[in-house]
């Protein structure tokens, strides 16, 4: 059976032009490796030419703020392409104020018409940068049992 023919468009250079890229870098992060993935070449090609590709897709700026991370660094020469990525996203994870997380979290009602799994869906998500640690689970259900609706017919 001949295969589809069909172009897979590459994604917009990460960070071409301006003060700060256009996009989170997480979102970014997540089109390129479906972009990898879906051109299939995730597990066929080298990791050193993966890594080159990526630095290629970060763009102009994207790339020389990627070459001054390792400008007095030997690491950078030789790494793959998992380090550089787990690098990048070192570099550009949003710095994360706890105590913001804490309040955002704590003060997350049930909205009206939202449903009960929309809501702890929410919790979780919010609870991700609490940095809770093994007392996560728990409080989002102390948070459910004394700010869900009870009068909500989904309730259970």
């Amino acid at each position: 059976m001949a295969q589809p023919n069909f172009t897979i468009i590459p994604p917009q250079a990460f960070w071409a032009a301006g003060s700060a890229p256009l996009v989170k870098w997480t979102e970014w992060k997540d089109y390129f490796l479906n972009y990898i993935g879906a051109i299939d070449i995730e597990n066929k090609m080298p990791a050193e030419q993966k890594k080159r590709l990526l630095l290629h897709s970060l763009g102009p700026i994207g790339l020389k703020t990627y070459n001054k991370m390792y400008k007095s660094s030997v690491s950078g020469a030789g790494c793959v392409f998992d380090a550089a990525m787990q690098d990048l996203d070192k570099y550009f994870a949003p710095k994360v104020c706890v105590g913001i997380t804490h309040n955002k979290f704590f003060q997350r009602k049930q909205e009206k018409g939202e449903s009960v799994d929309d809501y702890v869906a929410d919790l979780k998500k919010l609870a991700l940068d609490c940095k809770f640690g093994p007392i996560r689970d728990d409080l989002i259900k102390w948070l459910c049992t004394a700010t869900i609706n009870p009068s909500r017919k989904d309730y259970g």
